[in-house]
C-alpha cells in the first residue's frame, strides 16, 4: 500500500489551467519548432486566444482553440491581463463621439495610455482608417543631449510636448 501511495504521489501532478495569451500582430505565425531550421505549422490573427504550454527562454509554445500547437515569440503575445485592459478601453470608446477620421500615414503604434512609455496594444500599417476621439498633450521624453541643456539662467529647459489621440482602427 505504501509502494502504491508513493507511486501515485510521485506521478500524479494536479492539472492546472494554462496561462491564456491573445496574439499581438496581425498576423503572427507558429512554428514547429523553437529551433531556427523549422516550418511554420499556422498563422494567427490579432486577438486570438492562445494556451501557452512551454516556455524557453523569450520562445512560448502555445496552443490554439482549435487544438494546433506551435512556438512564436513572447514580443508577439499580449498576456490576458493586458488584452482585458484594451477590451476595456474599446468599451469606453464606444460611448464617446467621433471627433475626427482619418487613416494613419506612417507605421504607428496603437497604446493602451498616451505617451510613449505605454505599453503597445497594437501596430498598424499605412492607409489604415482611423476614427479620433480625444486629443491629449503629454510631455515628450527627453534625451539625455536636451536634459543636460538647461534653459537661460542654468534652469532646466521647458518640456516639449506631443500630441497623442485616442483612436479606434479598422482593421481588415
Amino acid at each position: 500500500l505504501m509502494v502504491s501511495m508513493a507511486i501515485y504521489l510521485r506521478f500524479h501532478h494536479a492539472r492546472h489551467a494554462p496561462e491564456v495569451a491573445y496574439a499581438a500582430n496581425h498576423q503572427v505565425t507558429l512554428w514547429s519548432s523553437a529551433a531556427e531550421v523549422r516550418e511554420p505549422v499556422a498563422i494567427v490573427s490579432y486577438g486570438d486566444r492562445l494556451d501557452i504550454l512551454t516556455r524557453l527562454q523569450d520562445r512560448v509554445r502555445v496552443r490554439t482553440i482549435g487544438g494546433i500547437t506551435g512556438w512564436t515569440t513572447e514580443a508577439n503575445l499580449l498576456s490576458a491581463e493586458f488584452w482585458q485592459k484594451a477590451q476595456e478601453l474599446e468599451k469606453a470608446t464606444a460611448a464617446l463621439p467621433v471627433e475626427a477620421r482619418g487613416h494613419t500615414g506612417v507605421l504607428t503604434n496603437m497604446r493602451l495610455g498616451p505617451g510613449r512609455q505605454s505599453p503597445r496594444i497594437h501596430q498598424l500599417s499605412k492607409a489604415v482608417p482611423v476614427e479620433l476621439f480625444e486629443r491629449q498633450a503629454v510631455e515628450a521624453p527627453r534625451s539625455s543631449a536636451a536634459s543636460e541643456q538647461g534653459g537661460t539662467d542654468g534652469e532646466p529647459a521647458p518640456a516639449k510636448k506631443e500630441e497623442r489621440w485616442l483612436v479606434r482602427a479598422h482593421l481588415p
